[in-house]
């Protein structure tokens, strides 16, 4: 495990590539560039496979990581080419992915948060109503930029952690013009 952490801190910085396995947790890997690693957490600034456009950010439990591939082939290549570089998100607080979640909260308008061996393939959007030592509240909002009551989840449950992605910035600015038109619960 510590060969694997010193491997992938030594990518920070460098425009390589990385895709990352959780194979209990994923069918594919994430691809995205190294912009933080503790012990306990691995921080992605995501690129989408498909546009060779940075998305975001994704944070992972080092413990669920399976596998990795550094490759500086085409797409790191292609993203430099492009102007495209990865940038290590301000005031991000890497020790556990809690504190990753309470300080993307502090940043971003919207976090994702997925609690993947309990719900696969369910992830949560919203905002952080309340955190304990144990639990968060997330003041969940849907598809249509509209509130929903607060869910609690086990913080130890929780198995990824993204934010600053095109998705949730876009739904960010519509729960912003839906509640400036006072049409928001």
């Amino acid at each position: 495990m510590t060969q694997m952490l010193d491997r992938l801190a030594r990518l920070i910085g460098t425009g390589t590539p990385v895709e990352v396995f959780r194979s209990k947790l994923d069918v594919a890997g994430t691809l995205g560039f190294v912009v933080g690693v503790s012990p306990d957490v691995l921080l992605l600034h995501v690129i989408e496979p498909n546009s060779l456009a940075l998305n975001g950010y994704v944070a992972y439990r080092i413990k669920d990581i399976t596998s990795y591939n550094a490759n500086d082939s085409f797409i790191g290549r292609a993203m430099r080419l492009s102007g495209q570089c990865a940038s290590i998100p301000a005031g991000i607080n890497l020790s556990n992915l809690p504190s990753v979640m309470v300080s993307a909260a502090d940043k971003y308008p919207l976090i994702t948060i997925a609690t993947e061996r309990k719900r696969p393939g369910a992830i949560f959007i919203g905002i952080i109503a309340h955190t304990s030592d144990t639990e968060v509240s997330i003041r969940k909002v849907c598809t249509k930029a509209h509130w929903r009551d607060p869910e609690r989840f086990k913080l130890k449950r929780i198995s990824m952690v993204s934010f600053g992605d095109g998705y949730t910035r876009s739904l960010a600015a519509l729960v912003k013009a839906q509640e400036l038109q006072g049409g928001n619960g």
